[in-house]
């Protein structure tokens, strides 16, 4: 296949599971010492069967170890149980989101009759979507109940449950570590009438996190607003004392789900956004779990990521890189093949739907005396207002966090070790691969002026998620005094896949780790780095 084509970044690459030598333009600090870690799909296809959509294909996850000016990079295919069964079957031995299972050849004449009618029971493990540390291991997650923990040298070592643990059957792929360790996780179970969960993980100790990770307990509990549709939530907010839940316009139709072991549909198939519904957020005290009985709504909104949520005199607030009015087609529903004929890119479809960084507030005093076209915000230049619309329901008109136009910016990331759940001014975040202003680059964006500043390639250059580090203190001062990390996959026959090194203050270009022209980088989801 021609490098230069959109298809290049959907397909299969080849592991690297031994460390190589990177070739360095430019100087990388010296005081950088530590891992880049990212994860998402890198194999498509089992002998002659294919995976359908993106989010199917086997976890691979890759590490750039940096040290004294010096970078290595390797890569290695999760060796899950769905991973080793379709290796070694060459077929694909259960369902995934938007693929369906491939029958066993070797199964009877009456059980391939079965199967036909009813699909296997068996639920995948392949944990794409996010890695990060967790005690002296990694953890590699995905939106089910269902994670890794894996080895510094990216080994699969333990698989954990929280089906099994707390009979949760969705878990989000992004947990939330507090600065005294705790980690948090949120969840969903769909055993009688649907709930949705806030799960607590005690912090972690070394070389016991498989112990810990078993002496997870519920935190919250939140009845679900639909008995057969329950919401999707791919991440959640946090404040020092408060956790955010959304019950989103995406839903999950149960239905959909258990009829298709008959229908032969896919799981995503169950998934559709409803541009008329309510995003509703509940607040959640960490302390003890209580939920508060006011609940704030916005019509129509719908976020894969939170950028960052903190407590500001008596009020929440909270960003988020917001989806609205868009199709379930376009977010859920797109295939691979799609994706590979570059036609997702410059579908007129995006252009109708806003889709920009979003802040909400919520006002935490009690608003049940107040008059019902009272605005609730009281902070200071807050565009955000919040009415009283019922008793301990109130409604959110949110604010833009960058100008009209501007569209097409996602997967956040913030100096996350010193501003997490605290105010902040600057995130980072890259551009989707659609027609707008921010295709395939990277941005950092001031909340407080509202201003983005770009870093963009060649036209054939699609940069990952930017991963913030902050120079180390004494040295570091400043929110924005550091790098932004991102792996750039070139399409460019030409040219080699690079880690780009970028000064966090102005996103001027510090240096690229080229990988040799035998190497490629996955075009990859989430990651995170850790210190050595």
């Amino acid at each position: 296949m021609e490098k230069n084509s959109a298809a290049y970044l959907f397909e299969s690459v080849d592991e690297c599971p031994e460390e190589v030598v990177t070739e360095i333009s430019g100087r990388i600090p010296d005081w950088i010492s530590g891992c880049l870690l990212r994860n998402g799909p890198g194999k498509y296809e089992f002998g002659e069967h294919k995976f359908n959509h993106w989010f199917d294909g086997s976890s691979i996850l890759q590490k750039f170890n940096i040290s004294r000016g010096q970078v290595t990079f390797q890569s290695r295919f999760l060796e899950s149980n769905t991973y080793i069964n379709n290796t070694k079957t060459q077929r694909l031995t259960v369902d995934e989101f938007g693929t369906t299972a491939t029958p066993d050849p070797c199964a009877t004449r009456f059980e391939r009759f079965k199967s036909m009618f009813f699909k296997s029971s068996e639920e995948t493990d392949n944990t794409n979507v996010n890695i990060l540390k967790y005690g002296d291991c990694l953890l590699a997650t995905t939106d089910s109940p269902k994670m890794y923990l894996v080895s510094t040298s990216l080994r699969a070592q333990k698989q954990i449950s929280f089906r099994k643990l707390l009979s949760i059957h969705l878990a989000s792929a992004h947990p939330h570590i507090d600065y005294d360790g705790v980690m948090y996780i949120s969840g969903s179970s769909f055993a009688g009438r649907p709930k949705h969960h806030l799960v607590k993980v005690p912090p972690s100790q070394k070389g016991d996190e498989q112990e810990l990770l078993s002496q997870a307990t519920i935190l919250s509990t939140i009845q679900s607003r639909s008995a057969l549709n329950p919401s999707y939530l791919h991440s959640f907010g946090m404040t020092e004392n408060y956790l955010i839940y959304c019950e989103t316009p995406v839903s999950i139709s149960l239905f959909r789900v258990l009829t298709s072991r008959v229908t032969g549909a896919t799981v995503n198939k169950a998934f559709s956004y409803n541009p008329d519904e309510m995003a509703q957020f509940h607040i959640i005290k960490k302390s003890t779990g209580e939920v508060l009985p006011v609940k704030f709504q916005v019509k129509g909104l719908f976020y894969f990521h939170t950028i960052n949520s903190y407590e500001d005199d008596n009020h929440i607030v909270m960003d988020v890189c917001a989806y609205t009015n868009f199709t379930t087609e376009h977010l859920f529903h797109v295939s691979l093949d799609t994706l590979r004929s570059g036609k997702w890119a410059t579908d007129s479809g995006w252009k109708q739907h806003d889709q920009r960084p979003t802040r909400l507030v919520f006002p935490l005093r009690d608003a049940s005396k107040e008059p019902p076209n009272k605005n609730l915000v009281t902070l200071p230049n807050s565009e955000c207002r919040a009415f009283c619309v019922a008793e301990n329901l109130v409604d959110i008109d949110p604010e833009k966090l960058l100008p009209e136009g501007e569209n097409g910016l996602d997967m956040p990331q913030i100096n996350y070790e010193n501003h997490n759940a605290r105010k902040y001014r600057y995130f980072y975040g890259a551009g989707l691969l659609v027609n707008n202003y921010f295709r395939s680059s990277i941005a950092k964006v001031d909340v407080e002026s509202k201003a983005s500043t770009r870093w963009r390639g060649t036209s054939n250059q699609h940069p990952s998620e930017p991963v913030f580090l902050a120079r180390p203190r004494p040295g570091g001062s400043s929110e924005d005094d550091g790098v932004v990390l991102s792996t750039v996959c070139d399409t460019d026959p030409g040219n080699r896949d690079f880690l780009l090194v970028l000064d966090a203050k102005n996103l001027t270009e510090i240096a690229r780790a080229y990988v040799p022209e035998t190497v490629r980088i996955p075009y990859s989801i989430h990651g995170s780095y850790y210190r050595i």
